[in-house]
């Protein structure tokens, strides 16, 4: 099957680059994979594209005119409470420490420049294969915990709540085993696809996320359980 003839379950991407030849580039790729596609050039641009309609996906690249990505990259996940985009970092700053703050930020990915049309496609497909169109058929826990794939809102102590698509990923993997402890590096693997394991709080972050919205305390969880040292447990 041609990249063309998958379905990517994006439905609109948002390209944020400065340079024109690299954007048009990038809008060509997005093209052949069929992939509805608009552009900004600056964060003020993007953010005026994101509050007409919020995209499902983001390429970002780090060194824009009026600041860093990574600074729309963390307001982004600050702002939105669900149906957040999936944002991709594209970044000529290809050190491990960059990458790990991008990745700190809440990007979903972080793509070294220069990259080959092929590798960015495969990290594009890579996104959409972490979110399935079916959920486990053991999806509901105890007659509380309940998923719902169609509409992205899980249901929880506080009533269906919208999610992010990497969020329904990791509360996946949570109901799936409930009340065993899950590692940090399998979750990086199995929610995030990480071959490597970096040094990074992603996990910590996208944790304090899930109990913001699901917790009744979010300071004092009941759920969302920290086994120190090792991960997480979720207690029905």
């Amino acid at each position: 099957m041609s990249d063309s003839e998958q379905d990517l379950r994006f439905r609109d991407v948002l390209v944020v680059e400065d340079e024109e030849q690299l954007a048009r580039t990038l809008g060509v790729a997005l093209k052949h994979l069929v992939l509805p596609t608009r552009f900004a050039s600056t964060l003020q641009s993007a953010r005026e594209e994101i509050a007409k309609r919020v995209p499902d996906l983001i390429l970002l690249d780090r060194m824009l005119p009026d600041g860093d990505g990574v600074t729309l990259c963390q307001e982004i996940r600050a702002r939105f409470a669900g149906g957040l985009p999936l944002v991709m970092i594209l970044s000529a700053r290809s050190e491990s420490p960059e990458r790990v703050l991008g990745l700190d930020a809440g990007a979903d990915d972080y793509l070294p420049k220069p990259f080959s049309i092929d590798e960015l496609h495969a990290r594009i497909r890579a996104l959409s294969r972490r979110y399935p169109s079916s959920v486990p058929e053991t999806k509901s826990v105890e007659g509380l915990w309940d998923l719902n794939s169609d509409t992205q809102q899980v249901l929880g102590p506080k009533g269906w709540i919208g999610v992010t698509q990497l969020e329904f990923k990791l509360l996946e993997k949570f109901l799936a085993h409930p009340g065993r402890v899950v590692s940090r590096d399998d979750l990086l693997k199995d929610v995030w696809g990480f071959q490597w394991l970096p040094k990074t709080r992603t996990v910590d972050f996208f944790i304090s996320r899930v109990r913001k919205n699901f917790e009744i305390d979010p300071d004092h969880p009941r759920h969302f359980i920290t086994v120190r040292g090792v991960g997480y447990r979720f207690d029905p």
